[in-house]
């Protein structure tokens, strides 16, 4: 179980509501995140894709911009969100300003301007979440001892994320990295990611678990992406969880739990390529420790899981 953060939403009525991260996934078996210590199942195979090696780990901490949270009695798609999603969810948050919500080991932020007065009892299907168009990550990690990972100016076994909104996916150098390393641990920064296009252009994902993601070019309509010179500008992101069993609010509803998934839903992004003065498999650069997925889930009466 991951450890709980809570992000408590303090509204006077008697329904009791809390934000929390949650667990996803095991973890993949190209690395292995115990307490923040990153290790490699084969760290030969780092130089093997094209120069890059993407290893699995957990999330730590992160803050994004919320625009929407509600629940819904079905499932609410891009032509409801054009809509404004009246008419299958109840908006527990709302506003056009929205807020930062942060989410980390250990931590906890109120979060304000929740309105209850439009659930009903009855059965909900699905939550709905509105965000920004990117998620901010803040990182510190370190590897076994004798390991040396090259960072934006300096190298060690410890990495963490620099305060950047800079993200390079190809490096050309390592002033485009948005991790340092060092013998040390360092003071972590709060490194930005922008949501992009999925493989191929996609502008939807569905989650292992049936959630779904959308990118959007405005809160009412969905991006699309037509080739590498063609596409819309991602300004927010929707969020659709699918409940894997109907919850029913009844007048005995004490709470409601949302958590937001960061088990195995962070990624170490590793550079090997010389002409970004990046070593080989035994000495790469690390390119991003930043999001990798986005989730995550809702309970009445009960924790995420």
């Amino acid at each position: 179980m991951a450890s709980k953060h809570l992000i408590k939403l303090f509204i006077i009525l008697p329904l009791w509501v809390t934000l929390q991260p949650s667990q996803a996934a095991t973890l993949d078996l190209d690395c292995t995140d115990t307490a923040s210590v990153i290790t490699f199942d084969d760290i030969s195979d780092m130089d093997t894709d094209n120069n890059k090696y993407n290893c699995r780990i957990n999330g730590q901490t992160r803050r994004l911009q919320l625009y929407k949270l509600g629940l819904c009695t079905s499932e609410p798609t891009p032509s409801d969100f054009s809509s404004g999603l009246g008419t299958k969810c109840v908006m527990l948050y709302e506003d056009t300003t929205g807020q930062s919500v942060t989410v980390s080991k250990g931590g906890s932020s109120a979060l304000t301007g929740i309105d209850l007065s439009g659930l009903t009892e009855g059965a909900y299907t699905h939550a709905v979440i509105l965000i920004g168009d990117s998620v901010e990550s803040k990182y510190n990690v370190s590897f076994p001892s004798g390991t040396t990972i090259l960072g934006y100016t300096g190298s060690g076994n410890y990495c963490w994320t620099r305060t950047t909104t800079s993200y390079t996916k190809q490096p050309s150098a390592r002033t485009d990295l948005s991790v340092e390393c060092g013998s040390s641990a360092g003071t972590a920064g709060f490194a930005t990611k922008a949501f992009e296009y999925w493989s191929g252009g996609a502008n939807s994902k569905t989650h292992s678990n049936g959630n779904k993601s959308y990118l959007m070019k405005s809160t009412t309509a969905q991006a699309t992406y037509t080739n590498s010179s063609t596409y819309d500008t991602i300004t927010n992101l929707y969020g659709v969880v699918t409940f894997s069993a109907t919850k029913t609010l009844t007048a005995n509803t004490s709470s409601i739990d949302l958590g937001f998934e960061l088990t195995n839903l962070g990624r170490a992004e590793f550079w090997t390529k010389a002409t970004a003065s990046c070593g080989t498999d035994d000495q790469p650069c690390l390119n991003a420790l930043r999001p990798y997925d986005f989730d995550f889930c809702v309970e009445f009466d009960a924790k995420c899981q």
